[in-house]
């Protein structure tokens, strides 16, 4: 199954003269295919990447909004001083502060002393390594059935403590701007084609701020949602909410016509025991939704073989691994998605119109990825079999 996902590295040189418009296109291409902007000042790096987002599920293609679309023109350096709230926790005056998730860096990581092994989730195989990232974490692929997944790993309950904390859903994040109303529109389009009543119940599971039950609220839907930690943005949407994994909770014997799982899944321990618990949620006609990031997307293929081949300054960046678990292709989340009872009903790998690009660069960049299924997010649909 064809697919691919996006990181880009840009490094940001000042365009000049006549070729202004020419810099222009290229950095709308590689920002286009996503991921991984690094931003210079006075020799400063600041990456801005699939790990390192101050919000969860901002794509990083959206670097360039969050520095302020302004200031990146205006001077294409560095971390402007007008950057919008979402950048500036990550900022010190344009310097680097060093942090994940709204932490310093190095807390985060003392904050996880032990590894634990892991199986895979579909074949029960110690898996084989086949990477180290700049990070030191370990990288390994199943022989039988190709999922990737980090091993030996973080502590889950470490990690959980570290990672998911109020810095990880900021104030402000439950905000629909252009970029995310596009994206849960076409989500909940498609939802909309497989589930045609009214009223109908959908569960947002990892529903963070709260920014898609409101969206979805506004439509009609009656909403639900749960996460590791209940934020105050979530609280203000009306909807029934649940803390905790979704494995553990207890829903008394609740259904929905929809459940949503949006960079969710690559998040969890066990994939498969999130997949069979949404298999439970889930009604006999209706949908479930599940959006990755696409590991065989062209920007991560490209970044890939540019780690293999010593090339990239950090290596392995792109994979987001830490609170990333699981990479996914295609394949591999079919498969998982089939083993958990359910079957696969459309898959998609968006890559989503951006604030201030020409017309030409999006119809240049953005047809030809989704025709070939080479966009940076999976969205995979499926329904109980």
């Amino acid at each position: 199954m064809p697919g691919l996902v996006g990181a880009a590295h840009v490094d940001p040189l000042q365009p000049f003269g006549v070729f202004q418009d020419v810099g222009e296109l290229w950095r709308e291409q590689i920002d286009f295919f996503g991921g991984e902007i690094e931003v210079r000042q006075r020799g400063d790096p600041l990456d801005i990447g699939a790990g390192e987002t101050v919000g969860h599920g901002d794509d990083p293609n959206t670097a360039r909004e969050r520095l302020g679309a302004r200031a990146w023109r205006r001077s294409r350096r560095d971390v402007p001083h007008d950057a919008g709230p979402r950048l500036a926790p990550a900022c010190d005056h344009g310097r680097v502060s060093g942090s994940l998730f709204g932490r310093p860096r190095a807390e985060v990581e003392a904050a996880l002393p032990d590894r634990e092994p892991v199986a895979c989730p579909l074949c029960g195989r110690e898996p084989r390594p086949f990477a180290v990232d700049f990070q030191g974490l370990h990288l390994a692929r199943c022989a039988a059935c190709g999922l990737e997944f980090q091993h030996p790993r973080p502590v889950f309950e470490q990690l959980a403590s570290a990672v998911y904390t109020p810095g990880y859903h900021p104030e402000g994040h439950e905000t629909v701007d252009g970029g995310r109303e596009r994206t849960f529109a076409r989500q909940l389009e498609r939802i909309e084609r497989y589930v045609r009543r009214s009223p109908a119940a959908l569960l947002d599971v990892g529903c963070g701020a709260g920014a898609f039950l409101g969206y979805a609220r506004s439509r009609g839907w009656t909403v639900g949602g749960t996460d590791i930690s209940v934020t105050p943005g979530a609280r203000r949407h009306d909807a029934r909410l649940w803390e905790g994994q979704l494995p553990q909770i207890r829903f008394d014997g609740a259904r929905f016509d929809a459940v949503r799982l949006n960079h969710v899944l690559e998040h969890t321990p066990d994939p498969m025991r999130e997949l069979r618990q949404a298999r439970r949620l889930v009604a006999g006609d209706g949908v479930l939704l599940i959006g990755v990031p696409n590991l065989a997307g062209l920007s991560v293929r490209l970044k890939s073989w540019q780690s293999r081949l010593g090339l990239k300054r950090r290596r392995w960046k792109h994979y987001g691994a830490l609170h990333h678990l699981w990479f996914f292709t295609p394949a591999t989340l079919a498969a998982l998605v089939e083993a958990a009872g359910f079957r696969v009903v459309h898959w998609e790998t968006p890559a989503e119109d951006r604030p201030g690009r020409s017309g030409w660069a999006k119809a240049l960049v953005r047809g030809p990825l989704q025709a070939a299924k080479l966009g940076g997010i999976l969205d995979l649909y499926a329904r109980p079999r």
